[in-house]
């Protein structure tokens, strides 16, 4: 146990971890009407506003690996929330959209997910969102080097967030579907 009078050491891994943990506790709260984790939640919302979309743009706007994606999406797609289908001309893209049953859960997890947005919004500046994102882009580089260039990535970065929130179908972040995921 951490005595009381023993000063903290300050880490990035010690900031951020805590803070992840806060977060889903928080989104899942949001998300108990509507059944669904926050993964399942931001797929939903990114389907629901773009009616087709590819698994590699669900790749890109998660961050997610493949096989971690391929598994939400089954999972939706078992519980009846997403359809997905080939693309005809090429059968080596696959479209997901969402379901009616989808759209209306999409419906009630998108004001959820904002709300949040909205009250962490009082807590964090343009600045620091800024810092936040370009932390992102820094893990994205250091999971693959040879993939990512970091200076490009933090002027993205800082651009994304000037423009928050997203338009619909808008990139969130490097595509990992050619990288692949370290275990």
């Amino acid at each position: 146990m951490i005595a009381a009078d023993t000063p903290s050491v300050s880490s990035l891994l010690g900031d951020v971890h805590p803070a992840y943990h806060v977060l889903a506790r928080l989104v899942a709260r949001q998300l108990e009407d509507a059944a669904v984790s926050m993964p399942e939640a931001l797929v939903l919302r990114i389907v629901r506003t773009n009616r087709l979309v590819t698994m590699r743009e669900l790749l890109e706007a998660t961050g997610a690996c493949n096989s971690t994606m391929a598994s939400l999406v089954t999972r939706l797609e078992t519980r009846g929330l997403v359809e997905r289908h080939q693309l005809a001309g090429d059968r080596r893209h696959t479209l997901t959209r969402p379901t009616r049953l989808g759209g209306l859960v999409g419906g009630m997890v998108g004001p959820s997910l904002e709300l949040i947005e909205k009250d962490l919004a009082v807590y964090i500046t343009l600045e620091e969102r800024e810092g936040i994102a370009t932390l992102a882009a820094g893990l994205f580089s250091l999971e693959r080097p040879e993939f990512f260039s970091k200076l490009d990535w933090r002027r993205e970065a800082a651009v994304r967030v000037r423009a928050w929130p997203p338009p619909p179908g808008a990139r969130r972040g490097p595509s990992r579907t050619d990288a692949g995921c370290r275990a």
